[in-house]
């Protein structure tokens, strides 16, 4: 069986939240490691370490919140939604970072 994607959702707005992770219940492939709430740091998971991680920035703060999640997690892409879901940036080895553009 090959490996599943390991995916951590980080401070999104709650229905931005609940629309991802929707989206990755239907897809066999990808596995939720958890939604860590705003107030809590998270915790390393027995699972093994995220390979995305998905969140929204922080008012103006896209890279300060990329490069903070990418020293807790060096592996991982991270991926910053804006609040309205219509636009998005991916973080991957630092610091290159890939303006996707406007979202459907």
């Amino acid at each position: 069986m090959p490996s599943r994607t390991r995916v951590l959702i980080h401070d999104m707005p709650a229905m931005l939240r609940d629309i991802v992770r929707g989206v990755i219940a239907k897809e066999p492939d990808i596995e939720l490691l958890g939604i860590p709430s705003r107030l809590q740091r998270p915790r390393r998971r027995r699972r093994g370490e995220p390979d995305v991680v998905v969140g929204s920035p922080s008012g103006q703060q896209n890279a300060a919140d990329a490069s903070e999640w990418l020293q807790r997690w060096p592996r991982a892409r991270v991926l910053l939604v804006s609040p309205s879901g219509r636009e998005s940036v991916l973080y991957e080895l630092r610091p290159h970072a890939t303006t996707l553009g406007e979202l459907s």
